[in-house]
């Protein structure tokens, strides 16, 4: 709920300034991506009452076709603005002929939200991140490949086997609660996919998502 609440304080910030200034990008695209994200906050809000309810998130949640591209670049307009402050150089590339996936577009948008700030939280200054949705490569027709990579600090050896424990953080307390990855693979998981990651210390990390078109994991 956090992500999307950072996104609407930054626009509502930035109303009394734009007000008098002709920016029709700012007043059309920002504030739809605003109205957007407060519908992710309302579908969030309704999967935690079905979970106090006992309902299964993934069995439970709206499915229907998502074009993972369009989507990517949604995430990457939405945090676009704050990474160029920092200096880094953030880069989209979606193939055409990418299927698409039958899930919840609301959980796959948090995926992908939560690797590219992962990743932007992990590059200095002036660096590279960047996202690619294509046809998987093994599977073109029956499964979507999202690849984040950056440039940043690396994940060292001995934690590349436990990010995706929940509450494992190198974060500042301030700045992660150490529940993103581990809910992003839950995430993957309920959709049949899988995600994999490699890093080295210092040259920095590339996580992979594979997401099958068919869509969520057969419920029990």
């Amino acid at each position: 709920i956090n992500n999307p609440l950072v996104s609407i304080h930054t626009f509502l910030s930035l109303v009394p300034q734009k007000r008098g200034e002709d920016d029709p990008s700012f007043w059309q695209e920002y504030h739809q991506l605003a109205c957007g994200e407060l519908e992710r906050i309302r579908g969030l809000v309704a999967t935690m009452s079905r979970l106090a309810r006992g309902g299964g998130e993934a069995s439970a949640a709206r499915r229907s076709p998502v074009d993972v591209g369009a989507l990517a670049g949604e995430v990457v307009s939405l945090i676009r603005r704050e990474v160029n402050s920092t200096g880094i150089q953030l880069e989209l590339t979606c193939r055409d002929d990418t299927p698409t996936v039958f899930g919840v577009r609301d959980h796959l948008h948090q995926v992908v939200l939560n690797l590219l700030l992962n990743a932007v939280q992990a590059t200095p200054e002036r660096g590279r991140v960047a996202v690619s949705v294509s046809p998987d490569p093994e599977q073109p027709e029956e499964a979507v490949l999202i690849v984040v990579e950056d440039s940043g600090l690396g994940i060292p050896e001995d934690h590349i086997e436990r990010i995706f424990d929940p509450f494992f953080t190198t974060k500042d307390p301030d700045r992660g609660t150490g529940l993103g990855l581990m809910i992003s693979h839950q995430i993957v998981a309920d959709h049949g996919g899988a995600i994999e990651v490699s890093s080295r210390v210092g040259k920095g990390s590339t996580f992979r998502v594979r997401l099958p078109v068919k869509g969520l994991r057969p419920t029990r």
